[in-house]
């Protein structure tokens, strides 16, 4: 079906051969480099006009600010802190005056999160077109990975879900909150959300050959906020992870929310368990970029 060419064609992308120094390659929300003391995390994000924003609906320093923070955000997801990034930027003519706007937002975010920008390249183009990477590094005992998530585990996040993109277009990644999870609990496995709860669920299950039951009373919404939107809605940039259930009371405590626990099973599924405590599978859908 091509709701799932995504997933079909990052299969081929793992084909790729890669040498020894490369942990992770294609799959997870960064590439991971053996440098021996530390793992350098490298991670590239597109954001582009009628595509992931519509210009009539947000500010051009925010623009800046977003196109770091996703990549930001994925750096968290993997337990690390960013280091240097860059940002290739194309705009039409008739928006040209708005460069130093843009740019705002890129210093906002970088003082904010101690990183720097090092590079970048600019062009015009018939839409707006932003192109971020950043580099990180994370101690090696830790890593987090979408891969390894255990029987048994935990399922939390960081926050409420269900906000759209608009409501939530400048989102702060939680870069603080990763690295108080990594350094104080045992965390299995992780990704941010940005497709959705169910969909990057899934990216953790089928990398770890798991299935997970999720609570339907336990889930955290935004205010006035359905359901199915906080399962499917996406552009919420919370972190989504597990750990052994020994660690929930350390994890809530830190306000943090528990959410559901993962199965053995041979296929990765994702159910949930309604507040009438009827239990059925969720539907696979969410944010696909392709």
């Amino acid at each position: 079906m091509l709701k799932y060419k995504e997933l079909q064609l990052l299969k081929e992308f793992k084909k790729i051969p890669q040498d020894k120094t490369v942990k992770v390659g294609p799959g997870d929300d960064c590439a991971v480099i053996d440098r021996g003391d530390k793992f350098l995390l490298f991670c590239g994000d597109m954001l582009i006009e009628d595509v992931h924003f519509r210009i009539r609906e947000v500010k051009f320093k925010d623009l800046g600010y977003r196109a770091l923070a996703r990549v930001l955000s994925d750096i968290a997801s993997m337990g690390g802190y960013p280091k240097y990034a860059g940002l290739s930027l194309a705009l039409p003519p008739k928006y040209s005056s708005k460069l130093k706007e843009v740019l705002k937002g890129v210093e906002e975010i970088t003082k904010e999160f101690n990183f720097n920008l090092v590079g970048g390249d600019l062009s015009r183009a018939k839409t707006i077109f932003l192109d971020a990477w950043c580099i990180g590094y994370v101690e090696k005992n830790n890593l987090s990975l979408r891969s390894e998530a255990k029987d048994k585990d935990g399922i939390f996040v960081t926050g409420a879900l269900g906000l759209g993109y608009k409501e939530n277009f400048k989102f702060s990644p939680k870069i603080k909150e990763a690295r108080w999870l990594v350094k104080n609990c045992q965390i299995n496995s992780m990704i941010d959300i940005s497709d959705g709860l169910v969909l990057d669920l899934y990216r953790i299950l089928s990398e770890s050959k798991k299935q997970a039951i999720l609570w339907e009373e336990f889930i955290p919404r935004a205010k006035n906020v359905p359901l199915k939107k906080a399962l499917y809605q996406g552009e919420d940039y919370q972190l989504l992870f597990t750990a052994p259930l020994k660690e929930k009371e350390k994890i809530v405590s830190r306000g943090f929310y528990f959410i559901g626990e993962i199965k053995e099973g041979k296929k990765p599924r994702i159910f949930l368990k309604r507040r009438n405590k009827k239990i059925f599978p969720l539907e696979l859908k969410g944010y696909f970029s392709i």
